[in-house]
């Protein structure tokens, strides 16, 4: 098996992207292409952190003899990983939902530079993404609060017949996601999109219906406290 079916069937079994690798390694990208077009083979330090990002022996990378086949599978022997296939939820990134737009979230998702998180107790969620900013922090009802860098859960409403008032959506516009709670508005073709944080001094604004061009339902939100 040569390099670059190696590489793809890593990809596939480790659920990662090829710019994942590069992101998590700091590998060129030109010399991943490479690799994964069959061009070149890595050495050095290059060779090496491949194998230790993918978790095999430098060998299984460089020789075109050594079959994966078994690998995998005295690595499925001894652990669970297929039972979570199929259950890790798309995370879209800054970047990738900025290549996304304005054709929405399923492009977005679809380009495959996602990488994938596993989170539990958070049914329907068709993808994650990243929170920024102060304004959807609620004093109020302080588990209901949206803080700065949360992982928020999205579901993809395809039809916009029956809007849910007073919930918390992520609309995808011109400017990028915006994530706010949405209420009537009394312009004619708008939406009002309203902050959690008044005490901070956000503010209601209105939006065109005819500028967003993709809508979801937030389902759930995740706190990621780094202490170290």
């Amino acid at each position: 098996m040569i390099l670059a079916d190696k590489l793809k069937k890593l990809l596939e079994e480790k659920e990662v992207t090829a710019y994942k690798i590069w992101r998590d390694t700091g590998i060129a990208k030109q010399s991943i292409m490479r690799y994964m077009n069959g061009t070149a083979k890595p050495s050095g330090d290059n060779l090496h952190l491949l194998a230790k990002y993918f978790n095999v022996p430098t060998d299984v990378l460089i020789n075109d003899d050594i079959d994966l086949d078994s690998l995998f599978s005295k690595e499925r022997s001894t652990i669970h990983y297929d039972d979570l296939k199929g259950k890790a939820i798309p995370h879209i990134d800054i970047v990738t939902a900025s290549c996304g737009l304005p054709n929405g979230f399923n492009s977005a998702i679809m380009k495959g530079d996602c990488e994938r998180f596993i989170i539990p107790d958070m049914p329907g969620c068709d993808f994650t993404i990243r929170a920024g900013g102060r304004s959807m922090i609620n004093r109020n009802i302080p588990e209901r609060s949206i803080n700065d860098r949360d992982i928020v859960g999205c579901r993809i409403i395809t039809t916009r017949s029956h809007v849910r008032w007073g919930e918390v959506y992520a609309l995808a516009t011109q400017d990028g996601i915006m994530i706010k709670r949405i209420e009537e508005s009394d312009k004619e073709g708008c939406i009002k999109c309203v902050p959690f944080n008044n005490e901070e001094g956000f503010k209601s604004y209105d939006v065109p219906v005819n500028e967003i061009y993709d809508w979801a339902l937030v389902v759930g939100v995740v706190s990621v406290k780094t202490w170290i």
